[in-house]
């Protein structure tokens, strides 16, 4: 199957390439003969360009928060926080704050991310909040879940406060320098819209088989692993499945919006049917997989007949069982108790995570025989359904 380069360029939801990528779906749904329901979406587009950070004619470089509002201006000061215990005694208003240390350990979660949102990410984020700084410059790292360096502590279009992130170490220079502070962060936010796709083949038994890989991606990734690789297993498994006429219904999802902080797709596609959890027989999930030094890997969630799965596997040598993993969408089913196979890359933790939401993330990391023996797999266990 001939696959269109745009699964290997930056296409987060409502841009101009996340819209060619549904056309491209959209077409091979209806040309296989599946039934298509098309979901409206309501999103945010982010457009960002070059921003700068200067105090005591040294310049720092700084990468604007995504969806973050925008900020240009000059402030007599700038406060330097590293606890939540101090947090709480200083007044911000007015000022430009630098969050540095335990407060940068891991990026925050969207404000009420439905499916996960810690207690210490609300406190952080309410006190902010109400404290009103200017601006907040966060000092990061290294991404603990992805190639990003540094990350950005906040992405999301419903905090208000404009926000970027700086590396760690010159952050510890920009501490101990004196005089006013100048800030410019060149970042919107605007409102957009998308599709969330959903491709039915209809099943005799009330039950249905989801099988999923979202389509977005973050923005400046060409998302080549993360996740083309997982959109083309998806267009192989539908192929492969498109004369099934088992007992149980199945649903293609190309969830658009797994790299947003909205998750829009998914909202909508459980708001939509209504869902559920009881009615799903089974969850497929492909994220990440295809890495041509690894093996496709598959872990099992809620699974009651683990033996059989296993059994499926030996069958295949470019699949392996792999280790739980929770950072994609079988998660949202897994957590409710639905029986869920994921599939990604066997060497995710080692060598897959490092290039995931960088320019890194390029097609020449895939192979597309482990692509297509993954598919291979997924029709394989849609077949054996038995019950």
């Amino acid at each position: 199957m001939d696959y269109p380069d745009l699964l290997f360029r930056e296409r987060p939801i409502g841009t101009e390439n996340n819209w060619a990528i549904l056309h491209f779906l959209s077409g091979k749904m209806q040309e296989w003969g599946y039934e298509v329901e098309t979901i409206p979406l309501k999103c945010k587009l982010w457009k960002k360009g070059i921003s700068s950070l200067e105090r005591g004619r040294v310049s720092f470089d700084i990468y604007p928060g995504p969806f973050s509002p925008g900020y240009e201006g000059l402030v007599p000061q700038m406060l330097y926080i590293n606890s939540l215990d101090y947090l709480k005694t200083e007044n911000l208003h007015g000022k430009i704050v630098l969050l540095y240390d335990d407060l940068c350990r891991e990026p925050l979660m969207p404000k009420d991310f439905p499916f996960f949102y810690p207690d210490d990410h609300k406190i952080l984020i309410d006190l902010l909040e109400e404290k009103q700084p200017l601006a907040i410059i966060a000092a990061t790292g290294k991404h603990p879940m992805s190639g990003q360096n540094p990350f950005s502590l906040f992405e999301d279009g419903n905090f208000s406060i404009p926000n970027a992130c700086m590396d760690a170490e010159p952050a510890r220079e920009l501490i101990y320098l004196k005089g006013p502070v100048s800030l410019l962060l060149n970042s919107e936010a605007l409102d957009a819209s998308s599709l969330q796709l959903i491709a039915r083949r209809p099943g005799q038994k009330k039950k249905k088989v989801v099988v999923c890989a979202h389509m977005d991606t973050k923005y400046d990734t060409p998302g080549a692993i993360d996740n083309g690789a997982g959109v083309m297993a998806l267009l192989e498994a539908m192929h492969l499945l498109k004369d099934y006429r088992g007992r149980y219904e199945l649903e293609f999802v190309p969830f658009n919006g797994e790299e947003y902080f909205g998750v829009s797709g998914q909202l909508a596609y459980l708001d939509q049917q209504e869902i559920s959890y009881d009615h799903i027989a089974l969850v497929v999930n492909m994220d990440s997989l295809g890495h041509k030094n690894g093996k496709a890997a598959v872990s099992q969630y809620n699974i009651q007949d683990e033996k059989s799965i296993d059994q499926l596997v030996d069958g295949f040598p470019k699949i392996t069982k792999g280790p739980l993993w929770y950072a994609g969408d079988h998660s949202m089913f897994a957590f409710q108790g639905v029986p869920c196979l994921a599939l990604t890359s066997s060497n995710l933790f080692e060598e897959v995570i490092s290039l995931t939401h960088t320019p890194k993330d390029t097609p020449d990391h895939l192979d597309n025989t482990l692509i297509k023996e993954a598919a291979a797999f997924v029709a394989e266990v849609v077949n054996s359904l038995k019950h």
